[in-house]
């Protein structure tokens, strides 16, 4: 279980691993931080969203080729008057059913896997682990504009990616 919400957050098992061991590891060396007033599971979970958050801290420290690689796409995904150059795909219904939630859970996290780490962070911070914007900007030492920004382009990738990856009933790659 701490090794999936992990994977779900990172996007990549190797990390998602050392993520956990490094939870196991603190909580090994101090013990006593459990109190008691909530389950060993829960406590475990706590000190792996802390683990996360500063995963995310310090990938927000390396500059990053694939962000610039991502401006750049982004310019050529508008036309000089701000309009789609090619317009998203129309997205279906929400009624789906578990078959179809599981694959897109699936396509999701590949998704999230291919995004850039600065996007990725952020979208994970403020849409899953449902961080507030100033928390999250603090993480990832940034101004809430470019919090904004990082969450648009990987809002932008992300439907793109599902776009290609998945389909209701099953007709997706």
């Amino acid at each position: 279980m701490l090794c999936a919400y992990a994977l779900r957050c990172v996007g990549r098992r190797d990390v998602a691993e050392d993520l956990v061991q490094e939870t196991f590891v603190a909580a090994l060396r101090d013990p006593s931080r459990h109190r008691g007033e909530a389950c060993l599971r829960t406590w475990l979970i706590a000190i792996l969203k802390r683990k996360v958050v500063d995963h995310f801290r310090a990938l927000a420290r390396r500059p990053e080729v694939a962000e610039l690689l991502e401006r750049a796409r982004e310019e050529t995904s508008f036309t000089d008057h701000g309009t789609w150059a090619q317009p998203p795909a129309d997205w279906p219904s929400p009624c789906v059913d578990s078959l179809d939630r599981a694959a897109f859970r699936r396509a999701l996290s590949v998704c999230l896997s291919e995004l850039p780490p600065a996007a990725r962070a952020a979208f994970v911070l403020r849409e899953v682990v449902q961080m507030p914007t100033p928390e999250v900007c603090e993480v990832l030492a940034v101004t809430a504009t470019h919090l904004h920004v990082l969450l648009h382009r990987a809002r932008m990738r992300l439907r793109g990616c599902l776009e290609s990856r998945w389909s209701p009933g099953g007709r997706g790659a």
